[in-house]
């Protein structure tokens, strides 16, 4: 039998490596209060608002890349519609993301619509609550893990 001394080390090394580099995907249920609930639903309108003003400027101007909509469009959102920098960004790449699939129809986002979190974002902050960036300021908001 040919000598496997460092293979155990690559195999240790490689679920490391596996471990660290993996996505988690966990279900959360927020549990605002009042007013973060409010402050929350009026994010996303803005947010939504925003991503359908990015698809018309591109969509308009003949614009479906990431670089050229954000230069076309970045401080107009960030003006209009009171946004932070990363959500104006995320509202930018919304709209972008429906020009790859079809160039010939300008999209429209519900009011409703998802918003795509980043870490700049959103922020655990323990086990039990989220920083979570909304219009008026960051909020600490507790959630609760699991289907509800």
């Amino acid at each position: 039998m040919p000598y496997q001394g460092n293979r155990l080390a690559l195999r240790c090394e490689s679920i490391l490596y596996y471990t660290l580099c993996m996505k988690l995907t966990l279900q959360l249920h927020l549990l605002p209060t009042p007013e973060q609930h409010t402050a929350l639903w009026e994010t996303m309108r803005l947010y939504n608002e925003a991503a359908t003003y990015a698809a018309a400027r591109g969509f308009a101007a003949g614009v479906y890349g990431q670089v050229s909509l954000h230069h076309l469009a970045y401080y107009e959102i960030r003006e209009l519609f009171g946004l932070s920098s990363q959500l104006a960004v995320r509202a930018i790449a919304k709209a972008v993301e429906c020009f790859q699939r079809d160039k010939t129809v300008c999209p429209t986002f519900k009011a409703d619509g998802a918003i795509c979190y980043d870490q700049r974002v959103l922020s655990f902050h323990g086990l039990n609550s989220a920083s979570v960036w909304a219009i008026g300021g960051r909020m600490e908001v507790p959630f609760v893990c699991g289907p509800c």
